[in-house]
């Protein structure tokens, strides 16, 4: 493998995939992250498991397609320091490799690839939904979803998409947030899960990273969204969510309308 990219684009990117890499974990393959040089760019990738992401850099000059395993950390710091600069990554065996930039050289160890868990990809079409508009539903309720809940299908937020309005319902049995918003999905596209907390909060930062709509799937165990250069892997929170509906009162006639 051998090729050079922008420093601090390949840091922001790898910083953004790391957010779902273990900083620690009894499988110490897992913090590392998973470095795909081929076709003018370079794809990270990473995963603990349940939460998994994909992350495309493009412009990228590939002299030589290759992948390597890195310790996702350490690989960070280099970069960092690297700032501005232009890094080049050289290896002719997967488990070893070097970095170099302006002033500075680093030899690291890696692992074997192929030993490191699937990420799934994005694949077919998918439903698409406005990115702000599913970033605005994630933060009106995750903060209201359990943290640590014996109730397992509590740590989580259920998502639902139906007759073409989107709902997202959060509570830890104290108290519930809901919101629901009008979607361009055709009305006979429905589906129903509950995304765990830690797949929320990487979807927000990729969804903030561009203006495009978001793609995504529901299969029968997991999520996957797509939006820009990234691609997030969930597996959903097992368990039966409360009725939520039949705790909002339905004939209040006691309404205030505040400014925020």
């Amino acid at each position: 493998m051998k090729f050079e990219c922008n420093s601090k684009q390949l840091c922001s990117a790898l910083q953004l995939v790391s957010t779902v890499i273990p900083g620690k974990s009894p499988r110490e393959i897992l913090q590392n992250v998973l470095v795909d040089a081929r076709d003018g760019h370079v794809q990270l990738a990473g995963t603990d498991l349940e939460v998994g992401m994909r992350y495309v850099v493009p412009d990228v000059q590939v002299a030589k397609e290759g992948v390597i395993l890195a310790e996702a950390a350490k690989l960070t710091q280099i970069l960092r320091e690297a700032g501005e600069s232009i890094s080049k990554f050289e290896s002719g065996d997967a488990l070893e490799f070097r970095v170099t930039y302006e002033g500075a050289e680093f030899e690291m160890k890696g692992f074997d690839p192929e030993e490191y868990p699937d990420v799934p990809e994005f694949e077919g079409e998918g439903v698409e939904i406005d990115g702000s508009v599913l970033s605005e539903m994630i933060s009106h309720t995750a903060f209201a979803a359990a943290k640590e809940s014996m109730r397992f299908a509590i740590n989580g937020v259920l998502f639902t998409v139906k007759e073409g309005t989107a709902h997202m319902v959060g509570t830890d049995g104290h108290r519930l947030a809901w919101i629901k918003r009008k979607v361009q999905i055709a009305e006979d596209v429905s589906f129903r899960g509950i995304l765990p907390l830690k797949a929320l909060d990487v979807i927000s930062r990729l969804v903030a990273e561009t203006e495009e709509p978001v793609k995504l799937k529901l299969e029968e165990n997991f999520i996957i969204i797509k939006s820009g250069n990234g691609v997030v892997t969930s597996k959903l929170v097992e368990g039966s969510y409360p009725n939520y509906e039949d705790v909002i009162p339905r004939e209040n006639d006691k309404i205030a309308t505040i400014d925020v």
